[in-house]
C-alpha cells in the first residue's frame, strides 16, 4: 500500500513540474481555422531560457509531426502562425476535408537542451465547397 501510494505522489510531483513549468512560459495559446488556412497564436510570459518553439499537427491527436521552428524572441512576445498546409494532408480525399479535426502542440526547447510541451489544442478545420474543388484540381497535377 505504501508502495502504490509512493508511486502515485511520484506520478503526481512529475506531473505537477512538467504542467507548471509549461504554465510558467505560456500565458495563452490557441488556433482557430478561417476556411483557407488555420491560425496558431500564443503569447508568452517568460522566454529567457527559451531558444526556440516548434510547431506540431496531428490529424489524430496522437502522432505529431513538426511544422514550423519559430526562434525566440528572448522577451515576452506574441506569436503567430498561420498553417496553410493543413488542407489535403495525409493523403486524404479533397471531399472529406470540410470538418477535419487537427491538434497542434507547441515543443519548448530550452536554452539547457532540454524541453517542454505545452498542451495540445484541436481545431475543426471548416473548408468552402470552393476551397475543395481548387484543392481537387491542383492534385490532378502533383
Amino acid at each position: 500500500m505504501k508502495r502504490a501510494f509512493l508511486i502515485f505522489f511520484l506520478i503526481l510531483c512529475s506531473t505537477l513540474v512538467t504542467v507548471l513549468a509549461t504554465d510558467n512560459y505560456l500565458k495563452s495559446f490557441r488556433a482557430s481555422s478561417n476556411s483557407a488556412d488555420i491560425t496558431v497564436e500564443w503569447e508568452t510570459i517568460d522566454e529567457s531560457q527559451i531558444r526556440n518553439f516548434d510547431i506540431e499537427r496531428s490529424s489524430n491527436n496522437q502522432s505529431f509531426q513538426k511544422i514550423k521552428t519559430i526562434d525566440s524572441k528572448n522577451r515576452p512576445s506574441y506569436y503567430r502562425y498561420v498553417d496553410e498546409e493543413a488542407f489535403l494532408k495525409d493523403g486524404e480525399d479533397p471531399s472529406t476535408q470540410s470538418a477535419k479535426i487537427y491538434s497542434y502542440r507547441l515543443k519548448i526547447n530550452l536554452n539547457d537542451g532540454t524541453n517542454s510541451y505545452s498542451e495540445s489544442i484541436s481545431v475543426t478545420h471548416q473548408t468552402s465547397g470552393i476551397r475543395r474543388t481548387w484543392g481537387m484540381i491542383k492534385e490532378l497535377f502533383r
